[in-house]
């Protein structure tokens, strides 16, 4: 028989205590308590978002790629778990729309 090796996992975690508050959830939920995205004054989001935290969005988005080209370059292995990695989302278009 095959002898495994032990992998350890450590998580971590911080007690978080929930309050059922409608009135404080809509004013949180207000336009006022986001903030501006550098370079896109029309895109505001909320303070801990992590896109606040870098300079440009330009490396983030997907460049088109030419008549012809593949649409879909990953390996046949990222290929092949896609319908148990997605199976649990609503049906769909889920493109993420990111503005020029």
């Amino acid at each position: 028989m095959e002898e495994l090796e032990w992998q350890h996992l450590r998580v971590d975690g911080l007690k978080a205590r929930l309050f059922d508050d409608p009135h404080t959830a809509l004013v949180l939920d207000g336009a006022s308590h986001l903030q501006t995205l550098h370079a896109y004054p029309d895109v505001t989001v909320d303070r801990y978002d992590v896109r606040l935290l870098v300079d440009s969005l330009s490396g983030m988005v997907r460049k088109k790629k030419k008549e012809g080209a593949e649409d879909d370059d990953r390996p046949a292995v990222e290929k092949e778990i896609d319908p148990d990695r997605f199976k649990d989302l609503p049906d769909g278009d889920h493109t993420l729309v990111v503005p020029e």
